[in-house]
């Protein structure tokens, strides 16, 4: 007997009905994000490191400490993927697409991503991340929009009312400078109270200390000044034509400074979508803003640009909290039944010519149930109709179909109609259904 191997700590296997559900929630962020005009890109899973150093920041706790980094069998310095906007944006540069095509450019994606972290609820060292990005557009109506799709994608999984949109802004360079200098002072007199990154932070990158998860220094942050009595003319105009845009469409917000993300290529306006859950607490699903200076960092163009990320793992969770009834997956149309070999090839055969008709068809493949054995199994997977093909039926040419929930029955002709015969069956059971 084989030793038993468990999945590695922080990632998680989903199966069956989970798998229904995260098909659901991803085929609805999906056609939500093609509704908007966003087109679907596709990433390597690792990158070159100085990727995400230069574009995260040495110092992010993303790099410094999450970032799973290998050495390849040539030598070179690779990461897993850690979130997706770095190498959407190096992509975008490489292939040139900023002068390929039309902008904005706007697309989207469903990807694993990666961070070596403590494994909690909602949180996995493997992640599943759906984000757009936006290039090529610096106004207030593209961050607008943007937000309209994260929050159409709320609604539509009836999650919107408990969502609460918290809007901010980080600023640029040049008003940066003044606040960096007023958060410095604030916390350096606090700094017996910090904890140990945040005592580091404070020398390399004062504002990552607005971003510290550690309850003590959350609660000196809520004292600290507030970027927004610092952020230039540009920037105060794009800020508030953001909130006249949310105003104009009627997407509440609240306007919170202590929004500032994780990441150092942030700037100006940056947003997070929280889920309040049964127990008030919040979590936050959706983050994103701005990053204007990123394409230059990584060796494109001064580029305009914006995006968000969701988690799906705690997008799944909190439609759990919320009870969301989402169905169950839905079983074959039609499940054939047999009674030896011979009827067995027959309903191969059928099965197949249903199939290409688009109608889910099924059979027993395990091969050596009774009959009455078979049709338990269908009724476990589900099925619409089924039919026991036999002798009989073969000779006589029909065969029943019986509507599993009704135990109404159906006598079709086994021949050229028969296929279109079962497909308008199943409309009719549709139309029926649904009175």
């Amino acid at each position: 007997m084989g030793f038993f191997i468990k999945a590695p700590r922080g990632t998680r296997d989903i199966l069956l009905h989970d798998s229904y559900m995260w098909d659901f929630v991803l085929k609805t962020m999906e056609d939500q994000a093609k509704l908007f005009g966003f087109t679907r890109v596709r990433t390597p899973v690792f990158e070159c490191e100085e990727l995400y150093v230069g574009s995260s920041g040495a110092g992010s706790d993303v790099v410094s400490k999450e970032m799973y980094t290998f050495l390849d069998k040539s030598g070179r310095r690779l990461a897993l993927r850690p979130e997706g906007t770095a190498g959407v944006a190096r992509a975008v540069i490489q292939d040139g697409a900023l002068s390929r095509y039309p902008l904005p450019l706007k697309v989207f994606y469903i990807m694993p991503c990666y961070r070596y972290e403590k494994p909690q609820n909602c949180r996995y060292r493997e992640f599943t991340q759906f984000g757009v990005e936006v290039f090529g557009s610096d106004s207030c109506m593209a961050d607008t929009e943007t937000m309209m799709l994260a929050f159409s994608i709320f609604r539509e999984l009836c999650l919107a009312e408990k969502t609460v949109l918290k809007i901010n802004s980080v600023g640029c360079s040049r008003c940066r400078e003044g606040y960096i200098s007023a958060i410095k002072g604030y916390f350096s007199k606090k700094f017996s109270y910090l904890c140990d990154d945040c005592t580091t932070r404070l020398r390399s990158n004062p504002m990552r200390i607005l971003d510290c998860k550690v309850d003590t220094c959350k609660g000196i942050v809520k004292g600290a000044p507030s970027i927004l009595d610092f952020i230039c003319e540009d920037c105060a105009d794009h800020f508030y034509g953001v909130k006249d845009c949310l105003n104009a469409v009627g997407i509440d917000y609240v306007v919170d400074p202590s929004v500032v993300r994780g990441l150092d290529y942030y700037t100006g306006v940056v947003f997070e979508l929280d889920y309040r859950s049964s127990s008030g607490t919040f979590v936050t699903i959706c983050g994103g803003g701005r990053y204007d200076t990123l394409l230059e960092k990584l060796g494109g163009g001064m580029t305009p640009a914006l995006g968000f990320g969701i988690g799906v793992d705690r997008l799944l969770v909190s439609l759990e909290d919320s009870e969301i009834d989402i169905k169950k997956a839905p079983g074959p149309d039609i499940f054939f039944a047999y009674t030896d070999r011979q009827c067995a090839a027959f309903c191969l055969s059928l099965v197949k010519e249903l199939r290409l008709r688009k109608i889910c068809a099924q059979l027993d493949v395990k091969g050596d149930r009774s009959v009455s054995a078979q049709i338990k199994y269908a009724a476990k997977k589900g099925a619409r109709f089924f039919s026991v093909v036999g002798g009989n039926e073969l000779s006589d040419g029909k065969l029943i179909l019986k509507n599993m929930k009704t135990s109404q029955s159906f006598t079709l002709d086994i021949g050229d109609d028969f296929c279109d015969n079962v497909l308008n069956l199943l409309k009719r059971s549709d139309s029926i259904a649904s009175l």
